[in-house]
């Protein structure tokens, strides 16, 4: 006898798991119950399996599964994509065996389910950089302006790891150009997400010029590997320095610059020679020639580089030529060809019975040139050939007082850009007290104006050492206001707007008297505009108490708004340690840059007796 019992098994179809039923009879044996009724059911419910479109499952779509039978089920992210959950979307009785784990088991307990596999963005490292405080993308320049020759400048970087995992592999690498840029100072080789590092790269300049480097920082990042920067810099020699040093030279110097090609005429008392300095790279380094030795030459000279009319550019150097009592001048192209080959024409352009060529200056443009006659005891005027102004062959007179005090005079012309010749000078009797004259020629308009600077001095010491220079109808002026006696002198500033018809008040630039027992003369002033600014340069006397010179100082000063205001003066080099040390003697500035940001200064010092030079890249503000 034997019973039916129904098993119940699956086939897939059409993608669902099918149902069937088998029936099998049960008999006893050995003598025990005959029939044993053995019923199995098992239950099959179906499971739908998901995704959030970051990845798949594995097995995919829908499936029948026994009940209280573990399956295995497997989540496989796509490219980016990490495995983050299984979550239960609907039904109930859904045991995971590890809901975190991209491979695990599910079974069902009560009935059908769905269940999706969800996926987040791998973590992954993101590297940023930053310099200054400001971000800087891969592939960018950094442009780091000026740098001065021979010092250092350290460039602190930091990277910033702002992505979900560990920023590893880090590595800072120079892969191309100059050595001037070096590492100072590694990155750590791994950076925590969210977490920030420095490294350090050095620039150093050993010699004048535009200075480049590409360095590369190496890590695990995904599309930034490697990192890359490029750091530009221009190497420029800022300082004091001596350009020529074997005694008793750099008297009367002047200077003129073109961009970084710097020139100074000057005088070589030892042999009375006139020589003149040239250097290519901002000053860094220097060579020297003689122009004249053709007797006592050079003690008074002025210098000018200027476009000439045949396509050149032009070097002329106006001088006094002390053997002779003559003006002279010294003219050579600008040529690449070596300096020491330079052809040079020498001429007397004011070889009269007369003595000329004291205190001359020559204007900007290398044409029109102011000076001393000290037989007639007046100032002067003549173009690069001697002849006056109006080409009546003979010097025009900027002053009639035929008692004129020559050997303390001085004289400075300017020319502008729209044909107006500015010139001023000393005039030691200016009705019976001294004082400063100014004169101007249009030579287009054959206009002729003369009148006084605007300030008179009491006693015998009047205004001296004027220096003058202009931008179109602007003139600016700056001379020494002597008062109570040869060691109480002031620097003194005035302006026109009019071409010098009209003269504003006085300004001082810097005053004598702050104590009795410590004052300060000045002696000599250079001036310059450039790049909408004025630049002053003059030396100074201190002393400890009256009468007793102990040094005399190199000072600077600039002003931005035409001479208004002035910035606090500052020693640029202090002379002597109360000794007769005289620094700042024959100082004469010049400044280029499209902002005037390289300031150009050369200078005498008397108790070396050497020519000396300082330059500044940033206006002035500093000099060392």
């Amino acid at each position: 006898m034997g019973r039916r019992i129904k098993i119940f098994t699956a086939a897939a179809a059409a993608g669902i798991l099918l149902v069937f039923t088998l029936t099998l009879l049960i008999s006893c044996e050995n003598g025990m119950l005959d029939n044993i009724l053995k019923s199995i059911e098992l239950p099959l419910y179906t499971l739908t399996l998901t995704d959030d479109g970051n990845g798949s499952t594995n097995p995919s779509g829908k499936v029948v599964l026994q009940k209280g039978v573990p399956t295995e089920i497997s989540a496989l992210p796509d490219s980016g994509y990490r495995f983050d959950e299984w979550t239960e979307i609907s039904g109930t009785g859904i045991d995971f065996a590890n809901i975190i784990s991209a491979d695990t088991t599910v079974t069902l307990n009560t009935g059908d389910a769905t269940i999706r596999a969800n996926f987040a963005e791998e973590d992954t490292p993101e590297i940023n950089l930053e310099y200054n405080s400001s971000g800087i993308p891969s592939g960018s320049a950094i442009e780091l302006g000026d740098a001065k020759i021979g010092e250092a400048a350290d460039l602190v970087f930091t990277i910033e790891n702002t992505g979900d995992a560990a920023l590893t592999g880090i590595s800072v690498s120079r892969d191309s150009g100059s050595p001037s840029f070096t590492i100072q100072a590694d990155p750590p080789s791994s950076i925590n997400a969210g977490d920030s590092k420095t490294f350090t790269l050095r620039c150093f300049p050993v010699a004048y010029g535009d200075i480049s480097a590409v360095f590369h920082i190496s890590s695990n990042d995904a599309d930034e590997n490697p990192y890359i920067i490029t750091l530009n810099a221009a190497g420029h020699y800022q300082g004091v320095k001596s350009i020529y040093s074997t005694g008793n030279v750099g008297k009367g110097s002047s200077i003129v610059v073109n961009d970084q090609t710097v020139y100074v005429s000057y005088y070589d008392e030892s042999n009375g020679n006139l020589r003149l300095a040239r250097s290519t790279d901002g000053g860094f380094t220097w060579e020297n020639r003689t122009i004249d030795s053709g007797g006592d030459v050079g003690l008074h000279t002025s210098i000018a580089r200027a476009w000439d009319p045949s396509d050149e550019y032009v070097i002329t150097i106006c001088y006094y030529d002390a053997t002779n009592g003559n003006l002279k001048l010294a003219r050579a192209t600008e040529s690449e060809n070596a300096f020491s080959t330079w052809s040079w024409t020498v001429s007397a352009i004011r070889n009269t019975a007369h003595d000329e060529g004291k205190y001359c200056c020559i204007s900007e443009n290398g044409q029109r040139i102011s000076y001393i006659n000290s037989t007639t005891n007046r100032g002067c005027y003549c173009d690069s050939d001697g002849n006056a102004a109006y080409n009546t062959g003979t010097g025009m007179s900027l002053d009639l007082c035929d008692t004129f005090a020559s050997s303390d005079a001085g004289t400075a012309v300017s020319y502008s850009d729209d044909s107006f010749v500015y010139s001023t000078f000393f005039n030691a009797y200016n009705s019976g007290t001294g004082g400063g004259d100014f004169t101007y020629f249009h030579e287009k308009y054959m206009l002729n104006y003369f009148s006084r600077i605007p300030d008179s001095s009491t006693g015998n010491y009047p205004n001296s050492w004027p220096s003058i220079c202009s931008n179109g109808s602007y003139v600016y002026i700056t001379y020494f206001y002597t008062y109570h006696g040869p060691m109480m002198s002031d620097l003194n500033f005035v302006s026109s707007g009019n071409n010098g018809s009209t003269f504003g008040s006085p300004i001082s630039i810097k005053s004598s008297m702050s104590t009795e027992y410590e004052f300060n003369t000045t002696a000599f002033s250079d001036l310059t505009y450039e790049g909408g600014k004025l630049y002053c340069t003059f030396s100074g006397w201190f002393s400890g108490s009256p009468g007793s010179y102990n040094y005399q100082n190199l000072n600077f000063c600039s002003s931005s708004d035409n001479g208004v205001s002035w910035t606090p003066v500052q020693t640029i080099y202090v002379g002597g340690d109360g000794t007769q040390a005289d620094l700042g003697l024959y100082c004469s500035i010049d400044a280029s840059g499209s902002d005037g940001e390289y300031v150009f200064i050369s200078y005498y010092d008397d108790a070396a007796g050497d020519l000396m030079f300082a330059k500044s890249i940033d206006g002035g503000a500093t000099w060392d």
